[in-house]
């Protein structure tokens, strides 16, 4: 369980490093790991009315979840030899969500229902790519031989 954590706190610390590999076992680790306080701030403010507070806390979660994952799905891409731009409709799916999410909290339900009505027109174009490369990011193996990387898609010390 501590390589689990130790693998999400290197996601965390290449936020920014579209650069290099992550392997299948780092995006994984990463997609349970972060949705913990998810679930956490979701079953603590269960029971209380929804406030713009809440929804605030929610929303400030899910994008500081958010944020890693475009560099680690851009790196897991490198992993198996494909270009990053593959991550480009699981990101936009994501980066929609969230949108709608802020204008629902900054406008409300009344600005953001004729918008999300628009746009699903769009996810049908948007869902089965987004979910292609979701699974390709889960399921499809390293191109790279496992001595040759580290899990974080640093090369491994030479003993």
């Amino acid at each position: 369980m501590k390589s689990y954590f130790r693998q999400a706190g290197r996601t965390v610390d290449r936020t920014f490093d579209f650069r290099g590999s992550a392997s299948r076992s780092e995006f994984i680790g990463y997609l349970v790991l972060s949705q913990l306080p998810l679930i956490v701030i979701a079953l603590a403010t269960a029971w209380i009315e929804a406030s713009p507070a809440i929804e605030a806390m929610m929303l400030t979660a899910m994008v500081l979840v958010t944020i890693p994952l475009a560099a680690l799905s851009i790196r897991r891409f490198h992993d198996f030899g494909r270009s990053g731009w593959w991550s480009a409709p699981f990101l936009a799916l994501v980066g929609r969500t969230l949108a709608l999410d802020v204008i629902g909290i900054a406008a409300g339900w009344s600005v953001r229902s004729p918008i999300e009505m628009v746009l699903s027109y769009i996810d049908w174009l948007l869902i089965l790519p987004a979910v292609a490369s979701f699974i390709a990011m889960l399921a499809w193996p390293s191109t790279k031989p496992e001595n040759e990387t580290t899990g974080a898609g640093e090369p491994a010390p030479v003993a």
